[in-house]
């Protein structure tokens, strides 16, 4: 296959890469555990960082699953 980016010299290059039956195995089981998680919407909620892009997607999308406390995120129950 060739490398979408080019190298330091701007040179595309092209390698040769061996795909093992381990290595397909594994991607299935990723596959299928990804799947899994995904249909009980098992998700990760991120660090809790408030400047982190992943944290504010998931808390502003309310994905998460709390298991770390939200900082600014508004309690209905104090309206």
């Amino acid at each position: 296959f060739d490398f979408i980016e080019p190298n330091s010299k701007k040179e595309i290059r092209s390698e040769r890469v061996m795909i093992t039956q381990e290595d397909t195995e594994l991607v299935r089981a990723q596959v299928k555990e990804v799947w899994s998680k995904i249909m009980a919407r098992d998700f990760y909620t991120g660090c809790g960082d408030k400047d982190c892009h992943w944290c504010n997607f998931v808390k502003s999308h309310q994905l998460a699953i709390e298991l770390h406390e939200l900082e600014d995120q508004e309690d209905p129950a104090q309206d």
